[in-house]
Formats: structure tokens, sequence, C-alpha cells
């Protein structure tokens, strides 16, 4: 668990802070309905449900990857 704490916070916290905040949300267990309030109130973004799914399932595990690959290679 540490390592993957270390793998998100290097890939997430400080590049992309909208997508950390979001991956904190899920951790939390609050809806999409509820992150996507959150966001809008904290980064004044707004995506739909939708898309915030996507981004749980497709985007922050690639990005995470993608990084903790460079740093391997590295």
């Amino acid at each position: 668990m540490i390592d993957l704490d270390n793998a998100v916070d290097a890939a997430l916290k400080d590049k992309y802070p909208l997508y950390y905040q979001l991956l904190i949300y899920k951790i939390d267990g609050r809806s999409n309905a509820e992150i996507q309030e959150n966001l809008e109130r904290e980064f004044h973004i707004k995506h739909s449900v939708e898309y915030i799914s996507a981004l749980w399932r497709n985007k922050i595990p690639k990005i995470i990857a993608e990084n903790e690959q460079k740093r391997y290679l590295e």
C-alpha cells in the first residue's frame, strides 16, 4: 500500500491536482454526483458524471502506470 501511495503521489499530486482529488474522493466512497459538485467548487471545472467515471477507470490508472514505468526505466 505504501508503494501505491507513493506512485499516486508521484504521478498525480503536483501535475494533476484535479485527478488526485478525484481519486481521493473515490477512495472515500463518494458518488460521482458528489465528486462533480466538489470539483466544481474547488477547481471551477464541471465535468459530467460519465466523464468522472471515465477518468477514474481509464485516465488516472494510465497516468499512474506510465509514470511508474518511466521511473522504473530511469
